[in-house]
């Protein structure tokens, strides 16, 4: 192979090197990003337990319908993380 494919080709490894680093950060931020929204999304839905659970403990009859119905949007927003997670 003369000098000038061998350099040649060198390059174009070195390019290609080059590309897939910068694919390899893109997908590492993305990922420290995805991870940071979805501990958003669950320290919002914790909230929301805690205030079902304490609904729950104190509520009359009247009160455990609009519980269960903040039970439900609870549910739904575990299913929706389940879903990102690839656990459904």
């Amino acid at each position: 192979m003369s000098n000038a494919l061998q350099s040649e080709a060198k390059q174009s490894f070195v390019d290609f090197a080059r590309a897939l680093r910068r694919d390899r950060d893109r997908v590492r931020i993305q990922m420290n990003l995805a991870q940071k929204e979805m501990k958003d999304e669950w320290e919002k839905i914790e909230d929301k337990w805690d205030a079902f659970e304490s609904a729950m403990m104190s509520a009359g009859d009247g009160t455990k319908h609009a519980a269960h119905d903040a039970g439900e949007d609870i549910k739904a927003a575990y299913r929706k993380l389940e879903e990102r997670l690839g656990l459904s």
